[in-house]
């Protein structure tokens, strides 16, 4: 499948860090063939994450409202994004591996992508 294919795929009016996540779930599945198996080999297996380390019932716990807000926009974001993208896109990504990738593209990228991602 072409790129130009795949990111229509990932989602309409995907963000860049999408198209991204769905880049690194490809060349996961690709195993030793893919010419970033090292760099995968060396990606953490899982990414500490302030929002990512409460559960629903541990953020109800939280007592101040702005990080309660901040937790649940984080979650609701998650699963927005995993929802808009097509299973093929994400080559079947659940929504634990669709995190972990996400996760690794946010820790290791900055914001503001060039125009057109």
């Amino acid at each position: 499948m072409e790129d130009k294919q795949r990111s229509e795929l990932v989602g309409q009016g995907a963000l860049w860090q999408d198209r991204l996540v769905a880049k690194l779930l490809h060349e996961v599945q690709l195993g030793k063939q893919s010419a970033w198996y090292p760099y995968i080999r060396a990606l953490p297996k899982s990414v500490p994450s302030a929002l990512e380390s409460f559960t629903a019932s541990e953020a109800l716990e939280v007592q101040f409202p702005a990080p309660v807000a901040a937790i649940q926009a984080h979650a609701d974001k998650m699963a927005t994004s995993w929802q808009a993208c097509r299973p093929d896109a994400i080559y079947g990504a659940d929504p634990k591996t669709y995190r972990w990738a996400h996760l690794c593209v946010m820790s290791r990228t900055f914001g503001d992508a060039a125009p057109g991602g």
